[in-house]
């Protein structure tokens, strides 16, 4: 953690970024632009209901043996600076786009909730949830079937929270039972090939369920076609060094050409084994990262970004909007435009 010029800390915090698409229930392949689905405009929805619909908004987990869970809009507590806080919820309607801050916390479940401001501390009553704030956005860019959830990656189910439940339940109330929804990872335009070209490689994995007859002779062992079994082979970089350029530009080729092309070898060898993963590790910005050379696409990105925190070391609402416009114009779509005049408080 560091502190900047006015003294506050700040600190390194995680970013979930989902991208949605809306289609018919029975025609997934045809999406809707979003801004034009039968007619209504998915944006002008959210910004009228969402709040309303997301405060005590309550998630039914009893199917799976799991506690209940909540999620509203946070509003924090009165203080001699702000004696009624408003909302953390905000509308920027010509930039399309709805932020703010949500609590998400599970109901019954005997947990410790400290004040780190007043260095206190106390357990759940019944029927109390623990609850954290963490920072949300949605984006609805114009003439596009394309929409973005952001979201401060405080704990796994947030996103899933956000995306799956909360998003998906609202167009579906809102706009008709027959839509459905698909979330994927976002992932930046040659992110991968980024990783590898700008990262530190640090380990290539290479997984098989068959041995060449040629290996087996060498190492004098016999396999039956009936036996099941994992072949591993780990390439590891000394902690002082990397891999090496060579190692690069066959991961390189492996990404445009296909995962075998990793490998040079006859067609009876193992690299041509349907079956057979590699993965590597590398280090890009202090932080390892794993990627599938077989599909490399289903790689789940963390992007990171440093915000200011609050008196109860949360990410400061106004540091966390700004940093994260900023990473939209950056990583998302450098034609975004945020118009602060534009501002609707709730």
């Amino acid at each position: 953690m560091e502190e900047n010029s006015d003294n506050r800390k700040r600190a390194q915090k995680s970013l979930s970024v989902k991208t949605f698409t809306i289609s018919l229930m029975k025609n997934t392949k045809k999406y809707y632009n979003l801004d034009n689905i039968d007619g209504r405009d998915l944006f002008d929805v959210l910004k009228k209901d969402l709040s309303k619909f997301m405060d005590d908004y309550i998630i039914d987990h009893s199917k799976k043996n799991k506690p209940n869970m909540t999620c509203s809009i946070y509003r924090p507590k009165p203080s001699q600076e702000e004696p009624k806080p408003k909302y953390r919820f905000t509308i920027y309607s010509k930039s399309r786009l709805i932020c703010g801050q949500a609590t998400l916390g599970e109901i019954g479940v005997d947990k410790e909730i400290r004040a780190p401001r007043k260095k206190t501390s106390r357990y759940t009553d019944k029927d109390e949830s623990v609850v954290s704030p963490f920072f949300f956005l949605i984006y609805i860019p114009r003439n596009s079937i394309k929409g973005f959830v952001i979201t401060e990656d405080i704990f796994p189910s947030v996103p899933t929270v956000v995306c799956r439940h909360i998003l998906h339940s609202f167009v579906k109330q809102k706009l008709g039972e027959k839509l459905g929804m698909k979330i994927a990872d976002f992932l930046q335009n040659d992110f991968v090939k980024t990783l590898v070209k700008d990262g530190f490689m640090q380990k290539v994995i290479m997984t098989y369920d068959t041995i060449p007859s040629e290996v087996c002779e060498r190492m004098g062992i016999l396999i039956k076609e009936s036996d099941e079994f994992e072949f591993r082979l780990e390439m590891i970089a000394n902690k002082s060094s990397h891999l090496g350029e060579s190692v690069k530009s066959k991961v390189n080729s492996a990404i445009e050409s296909g995962f075998h092309t990793f490998f040079d070898g006859n067609p009876e060898t193992w690299w041509f084994n349907d079956n057979a993963e590699i993965k590597v590790q590398a280090h890009l910005n202090d932080t390892a990262k794993t990627i599938s050379l077989k599909n490399p696409f289903k790689f789940k990105p963390s992007y990171k970004i440093v915000v200011s925190l609050d008196d109860n070391f949360n990410s400061d609402y106004s540091d966390i909007k700004k940093q994260t416009f900023e990473f939209i114009k950056e990583n998302v779509n450098p034609w975004f435009e945020f118009v602060p005049e534009n501002e609707d408080k709730h």
